[in-house]
């Protein structure tokens, strides 16, 4: 990071290790990115709708034909939510997106899908962005 730049990754919950938790916050409409940061995504511009059924396929085949059912005004919000705790997951791993989002489902509804052991959450921001919150549980 350059001198003088404020960090904008999520504070870190008093006692836990930095080891074991992860997070991943962007605007709603989802940035297909890192930030390059452990625990950061960059800003981004919102996702137009017909970009998201070609972003759709990286993600885990249950998740994208979630997303397909929905309508267009559903399926930006979801989209996001699936990017968010996916890339909090995968960051967790410690692969960030250089592993394989496909290869573990996380849902898209309004609660995340139970990981063996990892706690998956979503965070609670401001409107117009979303969050997301990978903790290790062994």
């Amino acid at each position: 990071m350059r001198p003088g730049a404020r960090s904008r990754a999520a504070p870190r919950p008093t006692g836990v290790s930095a080891a074991g938790w992860s997070s991943s916050v962007g605007r709603r409409g989802a940035c297909p990115r890192s930030g390059g940061l452990p625990g950061r995504t960059r800003g981004c511009p919102r996702a137009a709708p017909r970009t998201i059924p070609e972003l759709a396929d990286v993600l885990h085949p249950r998740e994208a034909a979630e997303l397909a059912s929905l309508s267009p005004g559903e399926r930006s919000a979801a989209f996001t939510r699936v990017w968010t705790r996916k890339e909090a997951y995968l960051k967790g791993l410690g692969v960030g997106l250089s592993g394989n989002p496909a290869a573990d489902y996380v849902g898209s509804g309004a609660v995340p899908t139970r990981l063996p052991g990892w706690t998956l959450t979503d965070v609670l921001v401001p409107e117009g962005h979303r969050a997301a919150l990978a903790l290790h549980t062994p």
